[in-house]
């Protein structure tokens, strides 16, 4: 009988490792990324100056979004495009590990030089959806006095699945001439 409870749990715990070893990991190649800047025309947030598009089509997880743009001010979203289909993040925010990512993630691709004065305080990124999926979302921006143009303008998207950290940088187009 002892014998037979001990090939049981080897049995149970041998189809449990097979099984934990079999979850597919999420590479960046399972997450595509579009954003476009525009200049806003929601009359509802006339007082920003740019509206930001981002499509996301991602695989399951919760991870967040950081755009990085210099001279941009915080961003805004419109409640009522939740009702148009658009997705609206739940909430927004950072960490002390996300912008070290973000940092990173800068610096890996010659965007920030090492020896910059690069303010962590200044990076606020918002929650992707958690379903798979394809998702629009629009957010909303006004330029502050260190706004120099639409060079160096990005998004860092971060991937925290137990041991599979990722991140990802987007580029943003912008139809501002």
């Amino acid at each position: 009988m002892k014998q037979a409870m001990v090939l049981f749990l080897i049995i149970v715990t041998f189809i449990i490792g097979c099984t934990k070893e079999q979850t597919p990991k999420i590479n960046p190649e399972d997450v595509t990324i579009e954003a476009k800047l525009n200049i806003n025309e929601n009359e509802r947030l006339s007082y920003k100056d740019y509206m930001l598009e981002i499509v996301i089509d991602k695989e399951f997880g919760e991870n967040m979004i950081y755009p990085y743009m210099e001279g941009i001010g915080y961003m805004s979203f419109d409640s009522n495009e939740a009702k148009e289909a658009y997705y609206l993040p739940g909430s927004v925010g950072t960490s002390l590990s996300d912008e070290e990512m973000v940092h990173n993630e800068l610096r890996k691709n010659n965007i920030i030089d090492v020896t910059d004065d690069f303010q962590f305080s200044s990076l606020i990124g918002f929650y992707t959806p958690e379903d798979k999926g394809r998702y629009q979302l629009r957010m909303y921006f006004e330029k502050d006095k260190n706004f120099d143009g639409f060079d160096d303008m990005y998004l860092v998207y971060l991937h925290k699945e137990d041991d599979n950290k990722w991140s990802k940088l987007i580029e943003i187009e912008s139809e501002i001439d």
